[in-house]
């Protein structure tokens, strides 16, 4: 195999069966906008409560705005998260190699 893709890909190998603990093939993919919005949604509450602890003062921001953290990150996190794609993969039977059946001729 060529992990590192030396040779622009990868190149087929074999693997002795009985050491196989599962086989896993990729059967789709599939994005991550529930993710990234719960992300988003935990660096916006963050950045909310800093914003609404802040003394008000000269630039401080409303607590509209400190709302609005919230609310853009957990959106940017989605559209993130939307745009990231991860293969999703199921078990397989890993291949048993029995021995060929012998045909005696007479």
């Amino acid at each position: 195999m060529d992990p590192a893709g030396l040779r622009g890909g990868w190149t087929p190998d074999t693997v002795a069966t009985p050491s196989l603990a599962r086989l896993e093939v990729p059967v789709g993919r599939r994005g991550n906008a529930g993710r990234g919005a719960l992300i988003g949604a935990a660096v916006g509450l963050g950045l909310g409560i800093a914003c609404a602890s802040e003394d008000s003062g000269v630039g401080a921001v409303s607590d509209e705005g400190c709302a609005g953290y919230v609310l853009l990150s957990t959106a940017t996190g989605a559209l993130v998260g939307l745009l990231i794609r991860s293969d999703v993969w199921a078990p397989a039977v890993p291949p048993s190699r029995l021995p060929e059946p012998v045909t005696l001729l007479r």
